[in-house]
């Protein structure tokens, strides 16, 4: 022990805690120490649990805290009021992020501090009572230190826990997202089978447009039969007597072509037709209205076209109204700027409460 004592000192912690570990058996039935300490036999008393204890010292030097927390829990099995395995235990709770448990173990550490200060006499009387390293030996710096741990260990606490409802939140926001995305897509797909109910996988459209091909005029197969009781294709020859019969061929790789030929080509003249009537319809309506004769205007309810005792609403429309109209930049009629120039002068006297009250007035 006292070799590793000296380790400890030097920083050799490793080397340390294998010294520690080895008073552990010297008085055990095992020959080596097991590096669970919980599954060890507790056969000592004060002895073993204090080399628990310094054991945990090492592994908490080493960053090793959960090992530690089993040496403390192996010596507080031996002295459950070991003031400074306690402590420990708490400390490396706290490394370790398990808050809750950190903050119970401060708890209890202040706790047994606080009782001890209060009656003395009862505090060392008690059977759980730790002889060698009691609560009342406890300084005030250490008390303090405790305590400053144990709100750090609080505040961390709700911290996690903010942590954790936000995460939750967020999770529950990209789910109601999928979710909703998923009904979306749903919906679409609803409504496109709804416009074409006649539409399915693609393998059976073809197979059902083959069917309609092969149907004749009373809807069953007319396809010729072989020999073998199967089908075969028609023949092209009534077709060919047809077009020799009612005149020439239509020109092209087969009659039926050169006929859908002529057909496109008349659809595409009267589509051509059809965007010039449009376009030249467009451009008459575009033509610029000429703004009206205002050189002897000199009411501002004439020149927005409205009566005496309309309302804002009717005021405004008027004005936006006008100013579709004449604005320089859509027409270009001489003498549209300054009409622009007298509807928004007016809008301006008249959209205002109070110059419109004085307006009237003056005019009375």
């Amino acid at each position: 022990k006292e070799r590793g004592d000296t380790l400890f000192r030097n920083g050799d912690y490793e080397r340390a805690a294998t010294k520690y570990a080895a008073c552990l058996t010297i008085d055990g039935d095992v020959s080596q120490y097991n590096q669970n300490a919980l599954e060890n036999d507790d056969a000592g008393g004060r002895l073993h649990a204090v080399l628990h204890c310094n054991r945990a010292a090492c592994l908490m030097a080493l960053k090793r805290y959960r090992e530690a927390v089993k040496e403390c829990t192996a010596s507080l099995r031996i002295h459950t009021h070991y003031m400074k395995a306690m402590l420990r235990r708490g400390r490396c709770f706290a490394r370790i992020r398990q808050y809750e448990e950190a903050v119970a173990e401060y708890e209890r550490y202040i706790r047994l501090v606080d009782e001890a200060r209060k009656s003395p006499n009862s505090a060392g009387s008690s059977n759980a009572a730790c002889t060698f390293d009691r609560p009342i030996d406890i300084t005030d710096a250490e008390y303090l230190k405790a305590k400053q741990e144990l709100a750090d260990a609080r505040k961390s606490t709700d911290a996690a826990a903010n942590n954790a409802r936000k995460q939750n939140q967020s999770q529950k926001k990209a789910k109601q997202q999928q979710s909703c995305k998923d009904s979306n897509i749903g919906k679409a797909a609803a409504k496109s089978t709804a416009k074409h109910p006649q539409e399915g996988p693609g393998r059976d459209n073809a197979y059902a447009h083959k069917q309609q091909e092969q149907a004749g005029p009373g809807g069953a197969n007319q396809r010729d039969r072989d020999g073998f009781g199967g089908t075969a294709r028609k023949k092209t020859a009534t077709k060919k007597k047809e077009f020799s019969r009612g005149g020439n061929m239509p020109e092209g790789p087969s009659g039926n072509d050169g006929i859908q030929n002529q057909q496109n080509q008349q659809q595409q003249h009267q589509k051509q037709e059809k965007r010039q009537r449009q376009h030249q319809k467009q451009q008459q309506q575009r033509k610029p209205t000429p703004p009206p004769n205002l050189e002897n205007v000199h009411c501002h309810y004439e020149v927005l076209g409205i009566a005496r005792t309309a309302l804002i609403s009717d005021i405004k429309k008027a004005y936006h109204k006008m100013c579709l109209k004449y604005h320089p930049d859509k027409n270009i009629e001489e003498g549209a700027a300054d009409t622009f120039h007298r509807i928004k002068l007016a809008y301006e006297v008249l959209g205002d409460e109070k110059k419109r009250t004085y307006y009237d007035s003056r005019r009375r």
